[in-house]
Parts: C-alpha cells; structure tokens; sequence
C-alpha cells in the first residue's frame, strides 16, 4: 500500500505583509514632515511665555514715637534721610506700603500719597496692596569739622575779616602839642597888647 501523500504546503503570497509594512513607513514620514512643519510655524521663544508681574512701588513712612510694629502711630512722615536726621541714634520703626505703578492712573494716584510727605489715617485705604514693618537705627550725620585760623583747610579769601597776612596793630592817637609850661600866663600879654593900642589911639585923638 502506498503510504499516503500530504498536501504540500502552497506557500502564500507576501503582498500583505509589504502593504503593512510599506504603511507603516509612509505614517511614520508623515509624522515628522507634519512635525517640522509645525516646529517651523511656532516662533521661537512663544512656548510657556512667563507672565511679567505688575508693576509696583514701595514706599517707607516713620511710625512717629511711641508707636511700635502692633501699634500703628499717625500721620507717618515720609522716610527721606532729612526726615531721619533729627532721629538720629534712635531706633525707628519703619512702615512698608507697596502700591499699586502700572498704568499712569496708578502712578498718578500712588505719588500723590508721597507728594506732601505725610501719610495720614486711612490716605491709602483700599488701595496700598501689601505693608510690613521693619525697626532701623537711624545713623547720625557725620560731625562738621572746625576750622579755625592757621590750620590747613583756613581760607583767608573766604573765611574771618578776609584779611590775608598779619595785621598792623592800629595807631594809637596823638595828643595835641601844647605850650610849655612856663608859668607865664598869655592873658596878660593880651591885656598889655590891648592897653597899648588903646593908648596909641588916645594919643593919635588929641595931637589932631
């Protein structure tokens, strides 16, 4: 008996396995020539563009004594170094008021605050943003240095009598040249000259 014969295996066309493959090649060119199309759109620096914070001015105002940080004192006056001056060598407590400096409105509304240098109760309620408290040492203002006559920094030119040089010493005055005393009084000689001209006109009379 003849053995029996198998089927042989009809091998099958590969056509489907090329379309998938020749697919999935053209599906992954697309993807990247649509990839830097888009890349190529986007202007650089305009993926997650970081918001700007508004804009704002900070401005500092004495707390006059004896208010403190938990006891707010008024009217604050702005803190300018002539208005620390006479405070020097003290501790001072500082208030600190943000505001709002953007449009022009705000500008014009948040200098006018600072405009008299004074801040009084309830000026800036509702419109300051943020305040804080910070204590400082107000510095004394470096000591004027003295000058006096003979030293380095002395400008006869500009300084004293403005006289440059030594001074003579003034002259003292003189006392008016007098006779000697003689003990001869001129009155009489006076006298002696009258008679003597009262006898020659006597004498003149009668001869005529």
């Amino acid at each position: 008996m003849l053995p029996e014969m198998l089927p042989t295996p009809i091998s099958r066309p590969r056509i489907g396995r090329i379309l998938t493959v020749r697919n999935v090649l053209l599906y992954l060119v697309g993807a990247v020539f649509l990839a830097t199309v888009v890349l190529a759109a986007t202007p650089a620096g305009a993926t997650n563009p970081t918001p700007e914070p508004p804009a704002t001015k900070t401005i500092e105002w004495i707390i006059p004594a004896p208010g403190t940080s938990s006891n707010v004192t008024w009217p604050q006056p702005l803190a300018t170094p002539e208005n620390l001056a006479p405070l020097c060598g003290t501790e001072v407590t500082l208030q600190v008021d943000v505001y709002p400096y953007g449009t022009a409105e705000e500008i014009a509304r948040t200098d006018a605050l600072s405009a008299d240098g004074v801040l009084s109760y309830g000026e800036d309620h509702g419109w300051v943003l943020s305040w804080s408290f910070r204590t400082v040492q107000s510095e004394c203002p470096p000591p004027v240095p003295v000058c006096e006559e003979d030293m380095p920094c002395w400008d006869c030119t500009t300084m004293g009598n403005l006289i440059c040089g030594p001074v003579a010493p003034p002259e003292e005055p003189q006392a008016p040249a007098t006779l000697a005393d003689t003990g001869y009084d001129p009155r009489g000689l006076v006298l002696l000259v009258s008679l003597l001209l009262m006898g020659g006109g006597f004498l003149f009379v009668i001869r005529r």
